[in-house]
This record gives structure tokens, sequence and C-alpha cells, in this order.
């Protein structure tokens, strides 16, 4: 298998290649750009399945994190500056509930109309990523009144999660997450991820084929974001817990 670098290096050059605007190229060059062009776009895939296949989930760690969202938030930017990641497990649902809250009427009820929005924003996150979605008719149950943002993002995420697939998810996590390596963000033999928002046993599962290991930390309001109590969590084995918070 190429190293991550070769890859990383060789879509560039051909992302380079494939959107040279055919347009600014000297009439008697276009024929030959024309080929160039063509062969650039379809030999895109292949090296984009080829970088998954070499990060997806062999380099991957997460770390679920629940517990103080003021420690959290500081643990994601000190792993997002030092070399890793960090995800909202919720993020294909939270850009879903930005469309959606912009529909309600006064009374914010969910029903058709919120349906339709979700499913067309559903649709276009689908196609972006190469797939599609299957749509189920609106059902009675589906109409609650939604009293605030939060509301709207579990109802419209368990309808998703009931009656089409959470597939569509795991598929937009690991876009964030090959879009981050190939920006450069990251470049580690191991890649640590700091998950946020799964906090079920239903939530984790449906992520694993993300990740080669993972570890869950229940983070407390005084616990101190440093190298050293990081790095000690990724290495426990244990859960939750304040034995791994030490000062530096």
């Amino acid at each position: 298998m190429k190293d991550i670098k070769d890859i990383i290096k060789e879509i560039k050059l051909t992302r380079k290649d494939a959107n040279i605007n055919y347009e600014d190229v000297p009439y008697a060059a276009r024929g030959a750009y024309g080929i160039k062009i063509r062969e650039a776009q379809d030999k895109l895939p292949g090296l984009y399945a080829e970088l998954k296949s070499a990060v997806i989930p062999s380099k991957l760690t997460a770390l679920y994190a629940t517990g103080s969202k003021k420690i959290i938030t500081e643990v994601c930017d000190f792993i997002s500056e030092n070399g890793g990641l960090a995800i909202d497990s919720n993020g294909l649902y939270e850009a879903i509930t930005d469309v959606v809250e912009n529909t309600y009427s006064k009374n914010r009820t969910f029903g058709v109309p919120q349906f339709v929005a979700m499913m067309e924003e559903l649709k276009a996150t689908a196609h972006l990523l190469g797939c599609e979605v299957f749509q189920p008719d609106f059902k009675a149950s589906m109409e609650v009144v939604c009293k605030d943002r939060q509301a709207t993002l579990q109802h419209l995420r368990g309808i998703i999660k009931e009656f089409i697939s959470d597939e569509l998810n795991r598929k937009f996590i690991s876009k964030a997450i090959l879009d981050a390596v190939l920006s450069g963000q990251v470049d580690a033999k191991q890649i640590a991820v700091v998950v946020t928002g799964a906090v079920s046993l239903e939530d984790k599962a449906a992520l694993a084929a993300l990740f080669a290991s993972t570890v869950d930390y229940t983070f407390t309001p005084n616990f101190v974001v440093s190298k050293p109590n990081i790095a000690k969590i990724f290495k426990s084995p244990s859960k939750g817990n304040d034995a791994v918070n030490v000062d530096e």
C-alpha cells in the first residue's frame, strides 16, 4: 500500500488537472487537454478510495467524550491543535436541523413541510456523498411539537434512524475525516479523534467501523487539559474517571 503522503500528493496533482478550465486552454491544445482533464476526473474516485482505505479504520483511535461541555471544548481544541481531529457525531443532523428550524410556524409543529425540508437536505447531502436515500411516506407519528432546536435535532435524528438509515451519517463523518487528512490538518501514524455527541452504545456501534480502537472518557469540570493527561486517556483501558487526572 502507498504511503498516505504519496496518496495525498497524487490526489492534489490529479485534482489540479481535473479542475483545469477547458475554456482557458488555447484552441490548438484543447484536444490533448480534454483527454488530460477526463483522465484526471476518472482517476480521482479511485485515489479517494485508496486514501480512505489507508486511513479508515486503521489509523484512527476514537475518544468518545462525555461530561463537562467546557472541558470537552478545551479537549477538542487541544487535539485539533496537536495533529488530531474533533468530530461531532451529530454533524449531519445539525446541518439538517439548521434547515428545518427555518420552516416552522409559531407553534413549532414538525409536520409535512418540515419532513419535506428534511428529506430535501438529506437527498442533497447524499448526492454530494455519491449515494442515494430512500424516502419513506410521512406518518402521523412523525408529527410532534418540537419546543426548541435540540428537540428538532433529536426528532429528525430518530426519524432518519428508524425509517431511513444511519449509513449516510457514517459517510458524512468519514468524509469530514478524509477532508481533514487531505488538507494536511493531520499527519500521524495513529490519528486521535475526539468524538462528541455519541452517548449511547447504539451511537457508538453505528460508528464502530470507522475506528481501529476506541476509549470512553467522562470529563469532570476539574480535569486539567494537558499533553500528559490526554496521552494517559488514550493509553488507559479504564473508562471515565479522574485517576488519570494529574498535574503536569
